[in-house]
């Protein structure tokens, strides 16, 4: 989207790398062939030095001008935000309000329909044993017609005792029904717990390491002693 009457942000974009690659050319040939060379001696480190900063300058330059041609973007994008942002957050907090609700009333009356399941249940395990025991009679008796009979009930009975889906649901204007769901949430009360459950998981490593180095990039002077890892010392130019 052209939000100004300059040509497209890729274009200007574009051009812009274009006026940086040549000098940038420049500087990564001779930084690469100093950095496969290696340095001898005091003279070509100052001459390394100086490419060093140039490339330094003229990352900083392109880093600007990024910058400058982004900027007007994402402060649209955040205009756009800001304007749209409280009428979906009303919405949200309607929607919140609503469904709350409506759990209120469909717990309720799922808890009315469980209960009307559990006495149809009950009725129909009592049908069963009235049934089973007019069987026992009947064959007693040697009427073997009437057992039948009453032993067909009494399956009827067991077969009729298959919970159903007893959860109440509501449809609105759209396709999809309401209906209470469980779901589960978590909330943080220990944490020492929390990070030995879930020592083994990829991302709690690269959550430590990254505090790890966070610490290091910190410490001034002493190396830092951390727990658990091994620190070492790296030199390099800045």
């Amino acid at each position: 989207m052209n939000i100004s009457n300059n040509p497209p942000v890729e274009a200007q974009a574009a051009t812009e790398v274009e006026k940086f690659r040549a000098k940038l050319s420049e500087f990564l040939t001779a930084a690469l062939a100093w950095a496969e060379a290696g340095i001898e001696d005091e003279a070509q480190a100052e001459d390394a030095a100086k490419v060093l900063v140039g490339l330094r300058t003229i990352a900083k330059q392109i880093e600007e001008k990024r910058v400058e041609l982004k900027d007007p973007h994402l402060a649209a994008g955040r205009a756009v935000d800001a304007a749209f942002k409280p009428s979906l957050e009303s919405a949200e907090k309607a929607m919140k309000k609503l469904k709350a609700a409506q759990t209120t009333f469909l717990a309720a009356e799922k808890r009315k329909a469980q209960e009307a399941e559990r006495v149809r249940i009950e009725a129909e395990r009592a049908r069963e044993e009235e049934a089973k025991k007019k069987a026992a009679e009947a064959e007693a008796k040697g009427d073997l017609l009437a057992a039948a009979e009453a032993e067909e009930k009494a399956a009827e009975a067991q077969r009729a005792q298959k919970a159903v889906d007893t959860g109440p649901k509501i449809r609105g204007g759209g396709t999809r029904a309401l209906a209470v769901v469980k779901r589960f949430h978590a909330d943080l009360v220990d944490v020492r717990a929390a990070v030995v459950h879930y020592v083994d998981h990829p991302d709690v490593a690269d959550l430590v390491i990254r505090i790890a180095n966070a610490d290091c990039r910190a410490a001034k002077g002493e190396m830092p002693t951390i727990p658990g890892f091994k620190i070492t010392e790296v030199e390099e130019v800045r």
